[in-house]
């Protein structure tokens, strides 16, 4: 069967998109062909970082499956979703006017705003932040936070964040006994400026550095708001490009937090399953 695809970039993120409309395969299908359809290719010229997959929706303008390269799914993809909102608007899921968007994803209901290739994506509070937990990677004590945006993360702050052996010490936390059975996404922020941030991430089912990460960026931007109070966070990730997040609070309570960056589609291909 030959499935045609298109290839995104948020915030340099890179992803693998499908319309499922018409081919009307499972998420099974996706999780068994995930290592295809993420392969390196003629068009990104190296590996995508996730699969977005687009299907019709009866209480949203459409629902969203992601599945990382390992086949896995269940997971929130920030970017992933913001790409699929502008795939979405070029599938005709949307009017060319469109400026905003309800999807669904892992039975969870987001909006989100069109602005060209500027797109912005609107989560709920997250389920936990902890506070500061000490783990010990390679002898060394590490102290960061955990928490759950609908991707779980663990966050640390360090002042060497271009020295950091990311695909050792992130792929460590990964697995950590204190994150299993599932394990978690590995994080690393410095401060740039006061309002600023430099982002690395180690991403769980990629098992690797990604160029950005969405949710990262969010669990980053919360675990500096618990020690800064700042509301407006800029993050530059491995790939450069600027996300933007922004936590709205009420009577002193996370109501809920934007998350803005570029996503465009930068190819497309065919491919055999």
């Amino acid at each position: 069967m030959k499935l045609n695809i298109d290839y995104f970039s948020g915030a340099g993120n890179l992803f693998t998109a499908v319309d499922n409309k018409n081919y009307r395969l499972k998420k099974d299908d996706f999780a068994k062909f995930a290592e295809i359809l993420s392969s390196e290719n003629s068009v990104t010229k190296v590996k995508t970082e996730g699969i977005v997959v687009l299907n019709p929706a009866e209480n949203a303008d459409f629902d969203v499956w992601f599945f990382n390269p390992d086949g896995t799914s269940g997971m929130m993809c920030g970017n992933g979703g913001r790409c699929a909102i502008k795939f979405a608007l070029l599938q005709k899921y949307l009017a060319e006017d469109t400026k905003q968007v309800s999807f669904s994803m892992n039975d969870k209901l987001y909006s989100g705003t069109l602005n060209e290739n500027d797109i912005t994506i609107f989560f709920q509070a997250p389920t936990k932040i902890s506070n500061l937990i000490k783990i010990t990677i390679n002898d060394k004590e590490i102290e960061g936070r955990y928490i759950d945006v609908g991707t779980d993360h663990f966050v640390v702050k360090t002042n060497e964040i271009n020295e950091i052996d990311i695909i050792d010490i992130g792929k460590k936390i990964r697995f950590h006994q204190k994150f299993v059975p599932f394990g978690v996404n590995a994080n690393f922020y410095s401060l740039i400026d006061e309002s600023t941030l430099q982002i690395r991430t180690y991403e769980r089912g990629v098992e690797a550095e990604t160029a950005a990460c969405g949710t990262g960026a969010i669990a980053t931007a919360l675990t500096y708001h618990t020690i800064s109070n700042k509301s407006k966070i800029k993050l530059i990730p491995k790939s450069s490009s600027i996300l933007e997040v922004e936590i709205f609070k009420e009577n002193d309570h996370i109501k809920k937090i934007s998350l803005k960056g570029m996503a465009e589609k930068i190819g497309e291909n065919t491919i055999s399953i």
